[in-house]
């Protein structure tokens, strides 16, 4: 569904960057349930590679004392499990389907992904083509395709910052316009325009 094309040439100034995602599948959903008084807000965190752990459970530990309504939903490899500290405040799931994913980043008032570093991040595209707005830190490459229409990034210190704003979207609830500019700055990156950007550089540089 999701693949990363990453293309450079040392015998010229070419570097380029392109990621696609297949957005037919992961549309954004109509019945978003993370303001229905059944379904308490949740914040989502996906994935382990170059995942700052450290971090992640620096935040968990934050937010578990301020007992907000809310709940944190981990989608991780089992192997990492070993990683988290406070599983009994988390929601966990591992080795789920696709589409039980998709539903996840549907339904998450945010995605939280604090990050080592980073060039293009399947989660980080699956949130914001599901219209999930996303907290990340601003490392890598996350600054060419994150804006702060869709995202909130955060310095990589500013531990405190990041629990912060996850609190103010935990309060404040649905944020239409950031789910609206998510989508929209998602299929910026669509199969179509990837694949013709990709074929426009190989004419370039080949011929």
């Amino acid at each position: 569904m999701c693949s990363i094309d990453y293309f450079t040439s040392k015998s010229t100034s070419y570097t380029i960057k392109y990621k696609n995602l297949n957005y037919n599948f992961f549309p954004v959903s109509f019945n978003f349930k993370g303001d229905h008084k059944n379904y308490p807000r949740s914040i989502l965190f996906v994935g382990q590679h170059l995942r700052d752990f450290e971090t992640l459970n620096y935040i968990i530990h934050a937010l578990k004392n301020k007992n907000l309504d809310m709940n944190i939903k981990v989608v991780i490899n089992p192997a990492y499990l070993q990683f988290l500290k406070n599983k009994n405040f988390l929601k966990i799931y591992s080795n789920i389907s696709d589409y039980e994913l998709k539903t996840l980043y549907q339904n998450a008032t945010c995605l939280f992904l604090p990050l080592k570093d980073v060039t293009a991040c399947n989660a980080i595209q699956e949130s914001l083509a599901c219209g999930t707005p996303v907290i990340s830190n601003n490392v890598g490459d996350n600054s060419d395709y994150l804006t702060q229409e869709c995202s909130n990034l955060i310095n990589v210190k500013d531990r405190d910052n990041f629990v912060d704003t996850i609190e103010k979207f935990v309060k404040n609830g649905n944020n239409k316009k950031m789910r609206e500019a998510a989508r929209k700055k998602a299929l910026e990156f669509d199969w179509k325009i990837i694949a013709k950007k990709v074929n426009n550089f190989y004419k370039e540089v080949c011929f």
